[in-house]
């Protein structure tokens, strides 16, 4: 009898060496990089092949409405999972783990599975999988999943495999942190090491029980983060004053680099964790001249480059081995030499230029999403989609007053004490706190131009009355 798997989808991730199109409000495994899927979607689709009945995705509170939008269409009974603030790994699975063992039993199978790798060989994967599951379900066991290095990347932690245990599982010797280059050739021609593809599977309890040994703190403020959560249709907001006193640490750190309960399964497919822009290209087709074109592009006589654009048209004549990555309000230029320098820059970037790293120009919301056209001191011209059906919520501001122009669509609003409709062309003032409210009740999108003005423009400028998404007060603005 095949052992029942439960993912458990890690999608918290910030991806900061893929901006300017990964931002932190709209992070790397919400991204289409290699085909008509975003790496979260490919990995539920993957994970859809497993036996199993329900799934878990443990997600930063803001990427909620997001992680929901991309999924729907997936059939899937899914538990969403919010952490208030980020604490790395361990606590996240931790409250899983709790979750599964709340709800099923500490003996239910868990398999761990970040959600922003690119994977090519879904059989392959899937058959290592079912593997790792039924020794799990047989032993107290962590089975990680190493991949077999096809070249000495130092991008990648490495698994030091011992003697084998049954089949193609190994006992764990060791794990290691990214190599130099030097240190990296020395372990792909050693034969026993492999990428770490951040992939676990083992049982609830077995996890609870070797994080209680090893990070007892964790397991306590976890647990007690669960117990105390929100609990609303299908998601569980965790504690903010609990979880945030868990040790921000990685599951290799808190438990694998010290239990004797870890074993690998070495496998040999096609695997990237997409952590910089040269992975991306690897990840994708190359043309004749080892380009990779995303988007709107024309290369002429260049080589060995990456060029992504999501709406600007982006040509190049006589370069090679650079990154050029275009969005609407941001380009990068880099040699691919520097791909993992990225990172660095964007830390220099929320110095300065913080919204640029925090959102792009189209901002996701759970009723849809909105455009900044124009923006100065005291303005800020706003285009709003609102989805059929939704609506935002009962609010006020202090510091502005709002113009809505109705372009598209038929609009429901509240203005103070009036409730009316509001066609195309048609427009309505709202004064600085007065109650006010955009609903879209028709079957059609809602398209809206609103005028800010005021002393403050901030997001964070605004007062919740009533919310059909259950949002928090204090957090991003509409």
């Amino acid at each position: 009898m095949t052992t029942p798997l439960y993912p458990i989808i890690l999608a918290g991730g910030s991806g900061t060496r893929l901006w300017p199109l990964s931002r932190q409000n709209f992070p790397k495994q919400f991204l289409k990089l290699n085909g008509e899927l975003s790496l979260i979607q490919q990995t539920m689709k993957r994970a859809m092949g497993l036996p199993g009945h329900q799934t878990i995705i443990v997600s930063n509170d803001a990427h909620y409405f997001i992680c929901q939008d991309q999924l729907q269409d997936f059939n899937v009974q899914t538990t969403y999972l919010l952490e208030p603030c980020a604490r790395n790994t361990a606590p996240a699975i931790a409250c899983a783990a709790h979750y599964l063992a709340n709800t099923v039993g500490k003996d239910a199978v868990m398999l761990v599975l970040p959600s922003d790798h690119w994977i090519a060989d879904d059989d392959t994967w899937l058959a290592a999988m079912l593997e790792g599951g039924q020794f799990a379900s047989e032993n107290k066991a962590i089975v990680t999943f190493g991949i077999k290095p096809d070249s000495p990347k130092t991008g990648y932690g490495y698994i030091e495999a011992g003697h084998t245990l049954s089949k193609d599982i190994k006992h764990v010797l060791s794990f290691r942190e990214k190599p130099d280059a030097q240190t990296a050739a020395q372990f792909v021609s050693n034969g026993n090491y492999f990428w770490n593809s951040g992939m676990f599977i083992c049982r609830a309890g077995v996890y609870l029980e070797e994080l209680e040994q090893f990070e007892a703190e964790i397991y306590q403020f976890s647990q007690k983060a669960l117990t105390l959560a929100q609990h609303h249709h299908d998601f569980l907001r965790l504690d903010l004053d609990c979880f945030s006193q868990c040790k921000e640490e990685s599951i290799d750190y808190a438990i694998m680099e010290k239990t004797d309960k870890a074993v690998v399964i070495p496998i040999s497919i096609q695997w990237s964790d997409l952590g910089c822009w040269t992975a991306v290209a690897d990840a994708n087709k190359q043309d004749e001249q080892g380009n990779t074109l995303i988007g709107n592009v024309i290369a002429q006589d260049s080589h060995n480059c990456l060029i992504n654009s999501e709406d600007l048209l982006v040509t190049t004549v006589g370069i090679q081995d650079q990154i050029i990555v275009a969005t609407s309000d941001a380009v990068l230029v880099a040699d691919k030499r520097y791909s993992q320098q990225v990172k660095d820059l964007v830390h220099s970037l929320r110095k300065d230029h913080p919204h640029l790293t925090q959102d792009h120009q189209r901002v996701p919301r759970p009723w849809g999403y909105y455009e900044v056209l124009a923006e100065g001191a005291s303005f800020k011209v706003k285009r709003l989609m609102v989805k059929p059906g939704a609506k935002l919520s009962l609010q006020t501001h202090q510091h502005r007053a709002e113009h809505w122009v109705i372009v598209g669509g038929e609009a429901e609003v509240v203005n103070g004490n009036h409730t009316f409709i509001l066609s195309k062309n048609q427009s309505t003032y709202i004064p600085k706190n007065t109650l006010h409210r955009l609903s879209n009740p028709h079957k059609e999108p809602l398209y809206v131009i609103e005028v800010q003005s005021g002393s403050y423009l901030g997001e964070d400028d605004i007062k919740r009355f009533d919310d059909i998404y259950l949002r928090k007060e204090v957090e991003l603005a509409e």
